[in-house]
């Protein structure tokens, strides 16, 4: 191997090393029962989130996640954030509408236990105050979009690269875009992103003079998102990717919101050494705990503009058929 084949494996060493201290210092890998504060809301809104899942199935088994349970009374008795947070309050009302589902008798002791339970959690948090929803909820048939127009929404959106400076961007309208984009899946739908937002013309180059893709538009962006996950919400080494994964469906989802609010963008990848993270998150005051996944550039687009042609692969090639072995 020649001495420059030797420097780039040791910076790549040094960046793995780098990530690893990251997860390990701010991800949740504790025993559940020694989590506070944002990891214990974390593990709250993913316990919770699998007893809903239960409820949602027809032929569901008596006392089902009966450990989830008890776990997620013990998190929410000894919970010391915020109480009137809506997941807090969406906690309880699925705790309730678990044990309302189950018969008076005929039970374990153990169910019986934390039914007793529940009525302490009912004295702290008061079931008549709490006004979001939680457990399930019937789903209903819409109507399908007319499908020429879905089709003409989705193919049309482009990466666009030169902006109409003169038409400003109110936040109420990124509020708007937030509104649609949040409707995407999410892992226990915990939801563990951040965006921080910049609609400052100077601020923005400044930015994206750490983002090496942005070089020969920089200096014209009006709006720029920076997207993170939320590594304390992260549970053990086999959530290690999962913040990547939720970043780039919700990199999707604020481009497709973005096109539908008339807004154009252009999503910037964040393919960075450790170095330059670390100075991004100084810039922005950007805590560790928030893993930066990507940037978008947006605004309203120059109407007259040229764009890559960027072909895509005949859809056949993206398919590949599932053949289990043995």
């Amino acid at each position: 191997m020649t001495l420059f084949g030797i420097k780039k494996n040791i910076r790549l060493l040094i960046s793995y090393l780098h990530d690893f201290h990251v997860y390990k210092t701010v991800s949740l890998i504790n025993s559940h029962q020694d989590v506070n504060g944002v990891h214990s809301l974390g593990l709250i809104i993913r316990l919770y989130h699998t007893i809903e899942k239960g409820l949602s199935i027809r032929e569901r088994k008596l006392e089902f996640a009966l450990a989830n349970v008890k776990l997620l009374q013990d998190k929410l008795l000894s919970y010391d954030g915020d109480k009137s947070e809506a997941h807090i309050k969406s906690a309880i009302v699925t705790l309730a509408m678990y044990f309302n589902e189950h018969p008076d008798s005929g039970l374990s002791e153990n169910f019986t236990k934390e039914r007793e339970r529940f009525y302490k959690l009912t004295n702290t948090y008061k079931l008549d105050n709490i006004n979001v929803g939680g457990g399930v909820k019937e789903h209903v048939e819409t109507k399908r979009l007319d499908n020429e127009f879905a089709l003409k929404l989705v193919s049309s959106r482009k990466s666009i690269r030169d902006f109409d400076n003169s038409k400003s961007i109110e936040f109420e309208e990124l509020v708007k875009v937030i509104d649609v984009a949040k409707m995407c899946p999410s892992a226990c739908n915990r939801h563990a992103v951040k965006i921080y937002h910049s609609l400052d013309l100077e601020q923005n180059e400044k930015i994206l003079e750490l983002q090496n893709g942005s070089r020969t538009f920089r200096h014209n962006v009006p709006g720029l998102m920076v997207i993170t996950s939320d590594l304390r919400y992260q549970e053990g080494v086999e959530e290690r990717n999962l913040g990547y994964i939720e970043g780039g469906i919700w990199l999707m989802s604020l481009v497709n919101s973005l096109h539908l609010h008339n807004l154009s963008s252009c999503v910037l990848n964040w393919c960075v050494s450790p170095k330059v993270d670390r100075d991004l998150k100084y810039l922005l005051s950007i805590p560790s705990y928030h893993q930066v996944v990507g940037l978008i550039a947006f605004g309203y687009s120059n109407p007259v503009q040229n764009v890559p042609y960027s072909i895509r692969s005949n859809s056949e090639e993206f398919l590949i058929k599932i053949n289990i072995n043995g």
